[in-house]
C-alpha cells in the first residue's frame, strides 16, 4: 500500500478511537483510562490496544479497525433506536409543533438510510 494511504487510514481509526472514548467520558463521566478499558471492552479488544494505536505504535491497527468501525455502528444504532424513543413520546404529549416532528421523523430516516438500515 501506499505511504500516503496508510496515514491516512491510520489517523482516522485514531480519531475514531479518540471520539469512541471521548464519548464515554462524557456520558459515564469517567477518566480516560476507564473510558479506554469499557470501549476495549465493548469492542472485543485490549485496552492496551487502544493505548498503542493512540500512541502511534501499534503493530497490527487493521486487527483492531473492524471491531472499532462495528462498535460505532452499534453506537450510532443505539443512539437512532434512544432517539426514535424520544420522538414517539414527544408525538404522545403532543406539545412539539408539527414541523419539528416532521423534521426530526426526516432527520432520523436519514441516519438509518446512511448505516444501510
Amino acid at each position: 500500500m501506499r505511504p500516503y494511504f496508510v496515514e491516512k487510514s491510520l489517523m482516522s481509526l485514531i480519531t475514531l478511537a479518540d471520539r469512541l472514548v471521548g464519548e464515554e467520558m462524557l456520558t459515564r463521566r469517567v477518566k480516560r483510562p476507564e473510558a479506554r478499558k469499557i470501549v476495549a471492552r465493548e469492542a472485543g479488544i485490549t485496552p492496551g490496544a487502544l493505548e498503542g494505536l493512540s500512541r502511534g505504535r501499534l503493530k497490527f491497527v487493521d486487527r483492531i479497525a473492524g471491531p472499532l468501525n462495528a462498535l460505532l455502528v452499534r453506537k450510532i444504532e443505539q443512539r437512532i433506536a434512544s432517539l426514535e424513543h424520544e420522538l414517539t413520546v414527544a408525538k404522545a404529549l403532543g406539545r412539539a409543533p408539527e414541523i419539528d416532528l416532521r423534521r426530526a421523523e426526516s432527520a432520523l430516516e436519514e441516519a438509518r438510510q446512511a448505516l444501510g438500515k
